[in-house]
């Protein structure tokens, strides 16, 4: 689609709310595919090795 057909829509491109739904777009976008967390080593069992 062009910028001038959305335009001709009537749509402001740069209206408050399409630039806050492009900032949570782009913030799940980072939640999705952010490194997960290295796992924390577990404190050692309290049974003793054989």
């Amino acid at each position: 689609m062009r910028l001038s057909v959305i335009a001709d829509l009537g749509e402001a491109l740069l209206e408050w709310k399409n630039l806050l739904a492009l900032v949570l777009v782009c913030v799940g976008i980072w939640l999705v595919t952010r490194d997960a967390p290295a796992p924390k080593e577990s404190a050692p069992s309290a049974t003793p090795a054989k």
